[in-house]
């Protein structure tokens, strides 16, 4: 922190308009139940707190049930949820320049993750909020 004080004091700088709402709700949430709820109560906290109606989940196609029940939860509590999986578009592995022998199943056709199709989706659609559910490594960052 020494090393870098401009950047972390030019940061703070930052924090304003609804990141600074977003990081204050935050906080209280986090006081409200810090280790003793689930983080995806949290989230329907924040997004309560925050007046947010509409959220994006960005799920992993092998979290397909974990998705569909954390859909049904925030449904349950009045959100309007829109869901997209990794492997939307379906594009082959190919395109982003993986060889025949560098997929799962050689000769096959095999979807890449998609995750900035995703996050197009979902700002299209308009959502919110936008939760993450277990992209892999790499696909949760772009």
């Amino acid at each position: 922190m020494l090393t870098y004080s401009d950047v972390i004091r030019n940061s703070l700088n930052k924090y304003e308009g609804f990141i600074r709402e977003l990081h204050r709700i935050s906080s209280t949430v986090e006081k409200e139940g810090y280790c003793a709820r689930s983080r995806v109560h949290e989230v329907k906290e924040l997004a309560s707190k925050l007046g947010i109606k509409k959220l994006g989940i960005a799920f992993c196609i092998g979290l397909s049930n974990e998705a569909k029940a954390i859909v049904k939860y925030f449904e349950d509590d009045g959100f309007e949820v829109y869901s997209v999986c990794c492997k939307c578009g379906g594009v082959d592995k190919m395109w982003i320049g993986l060889s025949e022998d560098q997929k799962l199943i050689p000769g096959s056709h095999e979807s890449m993750c998609n995750p900035l199709t995703q996050a197009e989706l979902l700002n299209h659609v308009g959502t919110e909020l936008n939760v993450v559910v277990g992209l892999c490594v790499g696909h949760d960052a772009f």
